[in-house]
């Protein structure tokens, strides 16, 4: 499941609208409405924002079950020691921004 189709699924079930995920955040409902066709995802900044209005945790809306159990539960998945160990060192927002890459196959961004 993608970032955009958790969205989405959270929205739905807490009838959240669109208009309204809109106006809390920020993003336009064009950008919004990108995700769903899958042309576009949010950006890693825009991902907190997103949680908080949902009502959910970025881990919960991640569909990760237990923040602590992250990087315990990740070894390395790029193949390289030294790009594991460099990832180790980015900042929360950085590892979200490569998060959303890697869900969205490399299409970061937003309207």
């Amino acid at each position: 499941m993608t970032i955009t189709q958790r969205i989405f699924e959270i929205m739905d079930s807490k009838h959240i609208s669109q208009i309204t995920l809109s106006e809390y955040t920020g993003i336009s409902t064009s950008a919004i409405s990108a995700w769903r066709r899958k042309n576009a995802y949010p950006t890693a900044e825009k991902i907190p924002k997103i949680a908080e209005c949902l009502g959910v945790s970025i881990s919960e809306l991640y569909n990760i079950s237990d923040e602590t159990k992250i990087e315990t539960q990740i070894t390395n998945p790029f193949g390289s020691e030294l790009v594991w160990k460099t990832y180790l060192m980015l900042t929360e927002k950085e590892k979200l921004e490569v998060a959303v890459f890697i869900l969205g196959k490399g299409e970061a961004h937003e309207e």
